[in-house]
């Protein structure tokens, strides 16, 4: 039913350019076929590789510098997902907090059944040191590791995100389709440069979208000559107008167009930015590159409550209850300590070998100190 309403969609769209004079008449087929190709691509789009850079005003309103505030790297067969989010600047409460060259690094990987993230991971140190250092807070040396249950929903609406960021879409919660649904053409025109702008209305529930913005309307920019692309979306939100701008388009190796750069402009200011720095569609894609792989040494919390410390590439040893956790880690720390100091084995045998060693050398000393006296009491004596 959705295929016949986009068709017919597809119809009003090139019905609607051609009101606006017979200059137009090739603009709505080419706008027709562009709408059709950028719907073939969308759903053609089998794998692709992505690395994202974010920039935000430093007040979020647009009057401040933007601030480069993450990179995002994405990889995606279909039925599998993994994203390394670097986050490069936070807001902290006395404001942006700068993590550093290397980030904070969030990453995960999903499938439609499991889920395995990392989080606040500061990749410059391992996990633990070798494992914990005696004396030391294990929640302030861990990396907190997880093992979970996937949403199959949740995984189908990021897949959406993706494209949607590269806008052969529309906004992930403004599929093309649903677009065609519930609104009606208000009017088209030609731009320069190949871009084509329509204006929709809807006519039906605005509930259908999570913002609700169709209320207002709505004013898209499609690219023809870029074979449909998302140029522009532009509406109104708590009476100011917000326009999602692509400002350059780019294409792969195999030809194929994405919007490279993107800015978020409110009431006239610009908000936020996004850089596409890699794009790689339907290429092949390692195995290695869709999983996460959780650090030797880390721990690893499963949704069915058992407790892992990993090992090289698998689980090292199992746990059910916390306690045992605890005291292995402890166990290992003693065992950490033992060997740092002077490598001998344990704390005792240390300091028995140097109970010995000042007895002697103490004996040592005594002994050249009773030899000096001998001698200068025999010099007093003549002898």
């Amino acid at each position: 039913m959705n295929q016949v309403r986009f068709c017919k969609f597809l119809c009003q769209l090139a019905v609607g350019v051609v009101l606006f004079g017979s200059s137009c008449l090739s603009a709505g087929e080419d706008l027709e076929n562009a709408l059709s190709l950028n719907a073939e691509i969308v759903n053609n789009l089998q794998r692709y590789h992505l690395l994202l850079e974010f920039w935000e005003s430093e007040d979020e309103l647009g009057h401040g510098e933007l601030i480069h505030l993450k990179t995002t790297e994405i990889w995606c067969d279909g039925t599998r997902r993994r994203v390394i989010d670097r986050l490069l600047r936070s807001m902290g409460p006395a404001g942006w907090d700068d993590h550093g060259e290397f980030g904070e690094v969030y990453e995960y990987s999903m499938s439609p059944t499991e889920l395995r993230q990392i989080t606040q991971w500061d990749r410059k140190r391992p996990p633990y040191p070798e494992p914990l250092e005696y004396g030391r807070s294990q929640s302030e040396l861990s990396v907190p590791c997880k093992i979970d249950v996937t949403d199959p929903l949740r995984f189908r609406q990021l897949v959406a995100e993706d494209r949607a960021l590269m806008r052969w879409d529309l906004l992930p919660d403004w599929p093309m389709e649903k677009v065609a649904e519930v609104c009606t053409l208000m009017g088209s025109q030609s731009l320069q440069e190949g871009l084509a702008r329509i204006e929709i209305s809807a006519t039906s529930a605005p509930q259908h979208f999570n913002s609700g913005t169709f209320e207002v309307g709505t004013v898209i920019d499609i690219d023809v000559a870029a074979g449909g692309l998302i140029r522009g979306i532009e509406y109104s939100r708590l009476g100011k107008t917000v326009r999602h701008q692509g400002t350059s388009v780019a294409r792969d190796e195999n030809g194929a167009a994405y919007v490279k750069e993107w800015q978020t402009i409110f009431d006239g200011r610009v908000v936020s930015a996004l850089r596409v720095t890699k794009c790689e569609l339907n290429q092949p894609i390692q195995d290695a590159d869709l999983e996460v792989a959780f650090p030797e040494g880390a721990q690893v919390d499963d949704a069915n409550g058992k407790i892992y410390l990993w090992g090289d590439g698998s689980a090292e040893m199992t746990f059910t209850v916390r306690e045992q956790l605890r005291q292995e880690l402890y166990a290992r720390a003693r065992r950490y300590q033992n060997r740092t100091i002077g490598q001998r084995g344990t704390v005792m045998d240390w300091l028995g070998g140097f109970r010995v060693t000042l007895l002697v050398n103490g004996i040592l000393i005594a002994t050249i100190i009773a030899l000096i006296l001998l001698r200068n009491r025999l010099g007093r004596t003549g002898v």
